[in-house]
Formats: structure tokens, C-alpha cells, sequence
């Protein structure tokens, strides 16, 4: 039995069908039809019940592809083992995020970490709505992705990436003798009753706002709507709102002395993002070790 028929296996059972499993796979649904039925022959045994709820394993079948698992899984991770035996790590990555200010802070540095560790290693990154984020890595279309983790995961694979603290930015400079002003704070309730500036439902930084004010019965009377990160800096840098945000989104300003941040309290809250990568396939060795060089850099922020 070859591992291509394996993965047809499991591509059936995971599907429910043969004709979803094909398109999954690719291939015409005789063709995988055909496959299905030689494995079958080749073991001596019927692996699925074909039925009108759809293409369901027999005990045998369940029991064979429980080892289908076992030994594809077996076989990535040989590859993986070999291939980490050369240090000339090359190959393309594809990353996701679906944050300008998480993608503004990570990727300089993630670009300098490649080019002295792994410079034969090439990025290609993209900005997405959070929900399309999601739905593009369990489809498999990006290699990596950073993504809010109040999204449900359970199509794709998943660990904690970094936690950001709302803050409320104004306009102003960092008072003389301090470096931020990011130690003072402000209630959520005081914090909303300001002329805000808020960004577009759907936002995941809006999101976790509007949340949070509904858990604490704060009402979030937004004064102006930003369609960027950009246009919600400039309506805060020129004195005309405020902003309430994570602490990545407006850090940089603040560092430049064109803003002024205090922390939200009672109740702080804050955003907690995932890197995530497709279930349906293992990390190849040059994506493993981008998300690695990921973790290091979410464990600084």
C-alpha cells in the first residue's frame, strides 16, 4: 500500500464522502473511487459503508485508518528528522495576520532574524480580515498566521502567541522625565465617556472593545469611525479623539512622544493572539522554523 492511498483514506473519512473527499483531494471521484476499491481489494476487507448519510468506515475501516494516521504522521516526522540534519534551511513561507499594529511590530524583526539565521528563507505576508484569516488556514492557503484567539480554532492548529493590554491613547507628549506614560491608567467607564475614535465592526481590536463593554454594561459611544489603524492615529494625534486600543497598536507614538497611553483598569483587559498553522498538513521545515523564530518574538512584546 502506498502513502498516497493512505491519505486517500483518510481524506474519505475526514470528508464523509467520496465526492467532497475528491474535491478536497483534487481528483476526479471515480478516480478516487477506484483507489478506494483496489485498497479494499488489496486488504481483502470493505473499509467504508456507502450509504445515502454519506461514506461512512466499517470497524475495519476504522481501525485502518486510525493506523493511516499513525503512519503518515510517522513519515512527516522522518522527513522532518532528516531534513533538520542540514543546516541549510530553504523553502518559502507564507504568513497571515489580521492586525496592522501586530504586523507592523513583528515582521522587521522576524525579517532581520531570517537574514542572519536563515537567510535562504523567504516570507511572503498578507493582511486579511480575521474571519477570511481563519478559513484561508484551514483551506491550507498560508503556511502561518497570527490570529485573534476569541476565534474558534478547532479546523486549524493553534498555540498562544502574544497578550495585549487596551490602552487609552490621547494627544499629547510624554511628561519630562518619564520614557511613557504607559504606567498611569484610566477606568473603562471614564475611559468611554471621551470623544472616541473607533475602528469598523469586524475589526478584532473593535471586537475585543465592544466585548469587554458589554460584559461590564459600559456603553461605547464611538464619536468617529477610522477605516485603518493610520486614519485612528491621525484623528488622535491631531486632538480631535481618543482611542482605545492594545498597546502594540499606538506603542510606536507613544515611544515618538506624539501620543499619550494610559492603561485600561478596573477591569484591565486585553487581546490574545494565536499562531496558527493548517491542520491538514504538518509544518514543513522552513515554516517550522519561522514559527519558531515567532514565538521568540511574541515572548517580547
Amino acid at each position: 500500500m502506498k502513502p498516497q492511498q493512505l491519505r486517500y483514506l483518510v481524506a474519505v473519512a475526514e470528508n464523509g464522502s467520496l465526492s467532497q473527499a475528491a474535491r478536497y483531494l483534487g481528483i476526479a471521484q471515480p478516480a478516487l473511487s477506484q483507489q478506494i476499491q483496489a485498497i479494499e481489494g488489496e486488504l481483502s476487507v470493505q473499509l467504508f459503508d456507502r450509504t445515502v448519510r454519506g461514506t461512512i468506515p466499517t470497524a475495519a475501516g476504522t481501525v485502518m485508518i486510525e493506523h493511516a494516521y499513525s503512519l503518515l504522521e510517522r513519515m512527516d516526522q522522518a522527513t522532518r528528522d532528516v531534513q533538520r540534519l542540514s543546516h541549510d534551511v530553504t523553502g518559502d513561507v507564507s504568513i497571515v495576520l489580521t492586525s496592522f499594529g501586530i504586523a507592523d511590530r513583528i515582521m522587521p524583526d522576524l525579517v532581520r532574524s531570517l537574514h542572519l539565521r536563515y537567510p535562504k528563507v523567504r516570507i511572503t505576508a498578507r493582511l486579511v480580515a480575521s474571519r477570511e484569516a481563519k478559513a484561508a488556514l484551514a483551506n491550507g492557503d498560508y503556511d502561518l498566521g497570527i490570529i485573534p484567539a476569541d476565534e474558534k480554532v478547532g479546523s486549524i492548529n493553534a498555540r498562544h502567541f502574544a497578550s495585549q493590554a487596551y490602552y487609552l491613547f490621547q494627544a499629547g507628549k510624554v511628561p519630562q522625565g518619564s520614557q511613557t506614560s504607559a504606567d498611569e491608567a484610566i477606568t473603562l467607564r471614564e475611559a468611554a465617556k471621551l470623544d472616541l475614535v473607533t475602528l469598523r465592526p469586524g475589526d478584532p481590536f473593535q471586537e475585543g472593545l465592544v466585548a469587554e463593554a458589554s460584559r461590564q454594561s459600559v456603553p461605547i459611544a464611538s464619536k468617529y469611525e477610522a477605516t485603518s489603524l493610520v486614519m485612528m492615529h491621525g484623528f488622535v494625534e491631531s486632538g480631535i479623539a481618543a482611542a482605545i486600543i492594545p498597546w502594540l497598536a499606538g506603542r510606536d507614538k507613544v515611544l515618538l512622544g506624539r501620543m499619550t497611553a494610559r492603561k485600561i483598569v478596573d477591569p484591565s483587559f486585553h487581546l490574545d493572539y494565536l499562531l496558527a498553522w493548517p491542520k491538514q498538513r504538518p509544518l514543513h521545515l522552513a515554516a517550522e522554523r519561522v514559527a519558531n523564530l515567532l514565538s521568540e518574538i511574541g515572548h517580547t512584546l
